[in-house]
Parts: structure tokens; C-alpha cells; sequence
């Protein structure tokens, strides 16, 4: 049963805002601009970034005690962690993540230009050291405990890299970041 009360009409009018919706609309529209355009760019250098990806997880397994090596190859591949060879293929490298990170990060038009381009550079490189993690993770799960394990932990992580990772570092840098940078203005720290 709906109620029809004055309480109920009002709640459902903020809820429903015009302003608020052509808001959430434009974000929506920016966030598609700027996450297409960095997909673009990110593409252009698929490559390069598949290279620092294999070497940066193969970094990662050798600290994890797991003997590999990478080799610039077109796609780059990771050997001595399975008897077969691992290719890092263009899903490894982050694309997709970058693109919506930074995509939401400048289209956050309650931020300074200067905090969104910071926030996006800082993006750039969590990401871009957060899959090398996620990747050397799964391979040493296979080496660890099998096969089976490696890839439930590979299907696993690749969708938390995209949820709480992004959110995760999204919420930091709108909340956290901006939270800090007061109360260091309000101390005398630091300008506006």
C-alpha cells in the first residue's frame, strides 16, 4: 500500500530531483568521454603496457619465491611458472580499469581540474601496480595449491580488481584525499 501523505511526497521529490538527475546524467556522459578517450590512448601503448605488466608480475612472483622470467615477446609471456609459457595479453594489462578510474575521476566536476589530474595520475599508477599483484597472485596460487584454485582465484580477483579496487581507490581520493587537503588548509599547511 503507498501512502499518499505529505511526509512521503516530499521524500520522493528530493529523491527525484531535476537538477540532481541531469547531474548524475552529465556525469554519465563525461565519465563515457573521458573513460573512452583514456581507453584510446591506453590502446595506442597496449604493448608497453603488456611488457611492464610481465615484468612487474614477474617481479612480484620472484618476491613470492616463484622462479620466472619475462620475455618481451608479442604478447609478452612469463616462463618458469608452468611448464608452459604465460602470455600477458591486453585483459592483464588493466585497460578497462584504467579507463573507468580515470574516466570517473575527471569527470568528477565537484573537484578542482588540478585534484582530478593529480587523482588520475595516482589512478594511473595504483592500477598499473595493482594488476601485476592480482596476476602474480593467481600464478602463484596454481603453483601452490593447483590448477583448480588458480582459476577460481583468477575469475575472483579479476572482478575484485574491478569492484573494490576502483571503488575502493575512487572513494579514497574523492573522500580520503579531499578530507586531508582541509585540514591541512585549515591548519595553515597548505593554500587553497
Amino acid at each position: 500500500m503507498v501512502s499518499n501523505s505529505p511526509r512521503t511526497k516530499k521524500a520522493s521529490i528530493k529523491l527525484f530531483n531535476k537538477q540532481e538527475l541531469l547531474k548524475g546524467a552529465r556525469f554519465l556522459v563525461l565519465l563515457s568521454v573521458f573513460g573512452l578517450t583514456c581507453y584510446f590512448i591506453v590502446s595506442q601503448f597496449m604493448h608497453e603496457f603488456e611488457w611492464v605488466t610481465a615484468v612487474l608480475t614477474s617481479w612480484v612472483l620472484i618476491l613470492f619465491g616463484v622462479s620466472t622470467t619475462a620475455f618481451c615477446t608479442n604478447p609478452p609471456t612469463l616462463t618458469g611458472v608452468f611448464a608452459l609459457p604465460v602470455e600477458i595479453l591486453p585483459l592483464c594489462v588493466g585497460d578497462l580499469e584504467l579507463a573507468i578510474l580515470i574516466g570517473a575521476i575527471l569527470a568528477t566536476e565537484d573537484r578542482s581540474w588540478r585534484n582530478r589530474f593529480v587523482g588520475a595520475i595516482a589512478g594511473f599508477l595504483f592500477v598499473l601496480l595493482i594488476n601485476p599483484i592480482r596476476i602474480a597472485l593467481t600464478l602463484a596460487s596454481g603453483v601452490w595449491f593447483g590448477a583448480p584454485v588458480m582459476v577460481f582465484l583468477h575469475s575472483l580477483f579479476f572482478r575484485l580488481t574491478l569492484l573494490v579496487v576502483l571503488v575502493g581507490f575512487y572513494w579514497f581520493w574523492y573522500v580520503g584525499v579531499s578530507s586531508i587537503h582541509e585540514k591541512l588548509v585549515e591548519r595553515g599547511l597548505l593554500g587553497r
